[in-house]
């Protein structure tokens, strides 16, 4: 013991003399609110050193041995009230407490120079919002990271996913673009001087295709039936873009336990309620937007307490263009991370 209170009075007497100071200090198991007296001593000669607050640093907590630990901030400090603190017998330790600065990105990467977005033609902020370029100066993905997307059919000509999409099954069926823009935001290829970004940047898709009406519903069995099959191929992500999933509860719980992770939308009104009998399971993921300004609209986005995220709604790619989307049901960013 006296050493570590050698090494504390030493750090103190450096770092934080004359300044305004923060200390956690733990009470001795057996002296936690047993020592009333000496407690009123402690804080009689806090007050004469401008002790600002003295205050529980984790207020409620369930965990007893988290109750023990108290924040003291004052202005201004010695050896002195270091040595009188300890010679009261009631603390185990006492710390001071560094400042931590926000962990901003310090080296993101140039800008693409996707056609698209070095022109500004589309909604760049989106970019921004997410701050893609920080994410991809940790990792810019994997062409070994598959991105399972359970979708409508999917364009595999399209100059942004000719190199992208390469697993494709499921049975075809009416063409419709719900596919390929997910596709698009999910893993367009990236800094190819053509159209935008993928936020998944080198990652690949895997494309299963779920038949599907002319105006994009398809039946549970069908979306259950992909979703699994992607499981199956040991996909690791697995991007879901409809209100439901067709799955039991045990069978999500078997996905996500085995390594694979759901991304589920949330919805696109405010009251939807998407996905909530699985929406707690570990592993499943589901995701809201908001807008340019960083806030939900009044008419769309899924606000609820089974929302794990929300990012703003990127863009979505089409057969030979481009268009800015307000529409939700996308979360890759997770991929750039892993």
């Amino acid at each position: 013991m006296k050493k570590l209170i050698l090494i504390v009075i030493a750090m103190l007497n450096l770092c934080l003399y004359g300044q305004n100071f923060t200390l956690k200090l733990k009470f001795l198991p057996e002296q936690y609110g047993k020592s009333i007296n000496k407690e009123a001593v402690f804080l009689n000669r806090l007050n004469q050193n401008q002790i600002l607050s003295f205050e529980k640093s984790y207020p409620n907590a369930k965990n007893p041995e988290l109750l023990k630990f108290y924040t003291l901030k004052g202005k201004g400090i010695n050896k002195e009230l270091i040595k009188e603190l300890y010679a009261l017998d009631l603390f185990e330790t006492i710390v001071a407490e560094d400042s931590f600065e926000i962990a901003g990105c310090t080296n993101p990467l140039p800008p693409v120079n996707d056609t698209w977005i070095a022109q500004n033609w589309v909604n760049n902020y989106a970019l921004e919002l997410i701050e893609a370029n920080c994410a991809w100066s940790i990792s810019k993905g994997s062409s070994d990271i598959f991105i399972g997307i359970a979708d409508t059919e999917f364009e595999l000509t399209h100059d942004d996913l000719k190199h992208q999409i390469t697993k494709i099954s499921g049975p075809s069926s009416a063409n419709h673009r719900h596919g390929t823009q997910v596709s698009g935001l999910a893993a367009a290829e990236t800094n190819n001087n053509v159209g935008i970004a993928g936020i998944g940047y080198n990652s690949k898709i895997a494309a299963h295709r779920i038949p599907h009406t002319s105006s994009g519903s398809a039946s549970a069995f069908d979306i259950r039936t992909a979703i699994w099959n992607l499981y199956l191929d040991t996909i690791p992500i697995v991007n879901v873009s409809w209100t439901g999933t067709g799955l039991d509860v045990a069978a999500a719980q078997e996905i996500t336990q085995n390594g694979t992770v759901l991304v589920l939308a949330a919805g696109n009104k405010p009251t939807d309620t998407n996905h909530k009998e699985i929406a707690n399971i570990p592993g499943v993921i589901l995701v809201s937007s908001v807008d340019q300004n960083n806030e939900h609209g009044p008419s769309n986005h899924a606000h609820n307490q089974w929302v794990d995220l929300c990012l703003f709604s990127f863009l979505r790619i089409t057969s030979g263009a481009l268009i800015s989307i307000s529409r939700f049901k996308r979360l890759f960013l997770i991929i750039t991370l892993r």
